[in-house]
């Protein structure tokens, strides 16, 4: 297939100061996973909220990063010298909504650490994806409906639909009892239309999609913070520490400790030199 055009080096977790500069054949993303860090790329200060996509090339500027923070580096080489030039005149921020922002990373960091099975293949796809909805963004073509392959239950490229609404409200309150009625309200239906939305937009039910939501939450929460299991387990809404640990374990056959520390464990954590 097409996926030997791209190769991921490395995928590494920032989290003190430092400067970092790309070789001549080796491009990088990076992915700001705490609100508003201190850094500049090209010389330039950037404004980043969390979870925003920038896209580091070979031979320019450095990025610094100024403060103590957390980033995700996904560095990749392109050996096709077509690919490459292309690449280049992508803009530097790439336009991404956060869900699938963060979905993208919680997949690749899963299928880096974890070597779910064709994980190279998996990651140089997923590459390629957010690269080439980078190129129809450049060009005012992303198409609205866009679900990428990162799972489109987690997309939401239409801010104000009701489906966005929705979603945003399981988000902010993922701690809470939440119910199909309560989502519903949110965007003035009730919990059978919210289930009707739901079932047409992701396959799902209400309570399906909360769960598959508190899952991806807590994968995040054990991949960027030092957050205890029992504490994430509150923040996503598991009853119980038990539960939480049983459910995670059966939907990704190892125990949220595991997860974690295979993460953690795979990913090198850089600091700053000189």
């Amino acid at each position: 297939m097409f996926f030997h055009q791209l190769s991921v080096d490395s995928v590494s977790q920032i989290t003190q100061p430092q400067t970092v500069s790309m070789g001549p054949d080796s491009f990088a993303l990076l992915l700001s996973t705490a609100q508003n860090p201190a850094f500049s790329l090209c010389g330039s200060a950037q404004d980043s909220p969390a979870f925003s996509l920038f896209l580091l090339v070979p031979d320019e500027a450095e990025c610094v990063i100024r403060q103590a923070s957390s980033f995700l580096l996904i560095s990749f080489s392109v050996p096709d010298e077509v690919m490459r030039a292309q690449i280049r005149l992508l803009p530097r921020r790439l336009p991404f909504p956060e869900f699938t922002v963060r979905h993208f990373a919680i997949n690749f960091l899963s299928a880096y650490s974890l070597h779910t099975p064709m994980y190279h293949e998996k990651m140089a796809y997923d590459l390629l994806t957010i690269l080439f909805y980078g190129h129809l963004a450049q060009h005012r073509a992303f198409p609205t409906d866009a679900a990428l392959s990162f799972d489109r239950s987690l997309d939401t490229t239409l801010p104000e639909s009701d489906t966005a609404l929705a979603v945003r409200y399981i988000s902010d309150h993922l701690a809470e009892d939440l119910t199909a009625d309560a989502v519903g309200s949110s965007i003035r239906m009730s919990g059978k239309q919210a289930n009707e939305l739901f079932k047409r937009e992701y396959g799902c039910t209400v309570a399906q999609f909360i769960n598959r939501f508190r899952l991806f939450r807590a994968k995040e929460l054990l991949c960027y913070t030092n957050s205890s299991i029992t504490e994430i387990a509150t923040m996503t809404g598991f009853k119980t520490v038990h539960y939480f640990s049983r459910y995670f374990k059966e939907k990704e056959n190892l125990s949220p400790i595991e997860y974690k520390r295979t993460v953690t464990e795979t990913i090198s954590l850089h600091t700053l030199s000189g």
